[in-house]
């Protein structure tokens, strides 16, 4: 907050770029809990141990309410079950919530149909 007058500066890139930094280890948690294959450890109880382990390093209960870890489950779901081109272009937008995501999913129907009327006129 710029002092007295109650506005608040634009972030910085400094800021931008930790807040992408922190998806981008956010994401690579989740793939490492999603790709631990079970031959990765010594017995059922090693696996389940790893596996709370780094489910606990992405979705870091410590840190996130219990809303916020269901959206990221269901933010992951949600990316999953999209066509492949459409998951691929929202995902390189780094969406933090379902909400974040629905609305690039949105956007991204808007191009491809904008694109596509284009064509037809052509």
């Amino acid at each position: 907050r710029i002092m007295g007058t109650g506005v608040y500066p634009p972030p910085t890139v400094k800021v931008e770029e930790a807040l992408e930094g922190d998806a981008a280890r956010m994401e690579m948690r989740r793939q490492h809990f999603r790709q631990l294959s079970y031959h990765e450890a010594k017995g059922p109880r090693e696996i389940c141990r790893k596996l709370r382990e780094l489910c606990c390093q992405w979705l870091t209960p410590e840190k996130h309410t219990k809303e916020q870890i269901l959206d990221l489950l269901i933010l992951e779901q949600f990316l999953t079950i999209m066509p492949r081109e459409m998951q691929n272009w929202v995902r390189e937008r780094g969406p933090g919530t379902c909400a974040e995501a629905a609305v690039l999913a949105e956007d991204f129907l808007l191009i491809l149909h904008e694109s596509e009327r284009r064509e037809v006129k052509v």
